[in-house]
């Protein structure tokens, strides 16, 4: 009987670790060298820390900026779901002070 009870809870525990595998790649990391260590955006990169997700997802799938295809094309569709998720929950960069009025 014991033997019986070993076998559902090792199939249980051996699942569980399978679905919580980390990803293979730090995608947000990757997204870091163009947008910056916050995601607040440089140089031609804008920011996307706490950007909606279907925005972040629309730039990885559909609307792909062409520095990023590369990129895009190496992630899954749970690597897209995962990243976006992870970035809109950012906390969104302050707005830059507005230009000074010229004379």
């Amino acid at each position: 009987m014991k033997k019986l009870l070993i076998v559902p809870f090792a199939l249980l525990f051996s699942s569980a670790a399978l679905a919580e595998e980390p990803p293979k790649t730090d995608w947000v990391a990757k997204c870091k060298t163009c947008h910056g260590p916050e995601l607040a955006g440089k140089a031609k990169a804008p920011a996307i820390a706490g950007e909606a997700v279907a925005k972040l997802k629309a730039s990885l799938t559909t609307k792909i900026p062409k520095p990023m295809t590369a990129i895009s094309k190496a992630m899954t569709p749970a690597d897209i779901d995962a990243v976006s998720d992870a970035i809109s929950k950012l906390p969104k960069p302050p707005a830059p002070p507005p230009a000074p009025a010229t004379p």
